[in-house]
């Protein structure tokens, strides 16, 4: 992503998936 602050939202939506993905 060119905006890094695109790059900011992804990388959060990222962990957001392991932790949901770790925490039923």
């Amino acid at each position: 992503a060119k905006n890094p602050y695109v790059a900011e939202m992804y990388k959060l939506a990222l962990e957001g998936k392991l932790y949901s993905r770790s925490i039923p």
